[in-house]
């Protein structure tokens, strides 16, 4: 399965500056800062380093400006791209499961965007409080105003 983090992945870190353009995976530094926290607090010796230039590593989400877009979100960003037009024609469901207002123009608005285009396309969206689409897909859309937790359950 690919998948496209296109607004970041928990399991990575970045330097806070994006001083280099990398990221690093973060399972053991967590499964350590967890064994070893009291209180709620870390050690700060466990705070991991950007090892270019010594910044605390925050996880790769893009928030602010600085977010890193390294070489595998560029690679993933390529085999979205090509995915789309391989498929612009095909009978494709844009499934958007929790995505909120924050930036809505990297996933929200290319979905209803292809599905316009498409006419073989369904766009569904599963978000309490913020399920909608444009008038020009509704009839192709499928919107649920609920929590995914308890849908999933029920399911």
């Amino acid at each position: 399965m690919n998948l496209f983090y296109t607004q970041g992945d928990y399991g990575l870190l970045q330097c806070a500056r994006n001083c280099f353009g990398e990221t690093y995976g973060n399972e053991r530094q967590v499964r350590e800062m967890v064994g070893r926290q009291k209180d709620q607090r870390v050690p700060s010796e466990l705070v991991p380093r950007c090892p270019h230039c010594g910044a605390p590593m925050v996880p790769n989400l893009r928030v602010g400006g600085t977010f890193c877009e390294d070489r595998g979100w560029h690679e993933a960003a390529s085999r979205y791209r090509a995915f789309c037009e391989a498929h612009s024609g095909d009978r494709v469901l844009y499934l958007e499961l929790g995505v909120g207002d924050n930036t809505p123009v990297i996933i929200k608005y290319l979905f209803w965007n292809a599905v316009g285009r498409n006419g073989h396309a369904t766009y569904a969206c599963v978000n309490i409080g913020g399920a909608c689409a444009p008038t020009t897909i509704a009839g192709r859309s499928i919107l649920v105003d609920d929590d995914i937790d308890e849908l999933i359950q029920n399911v």
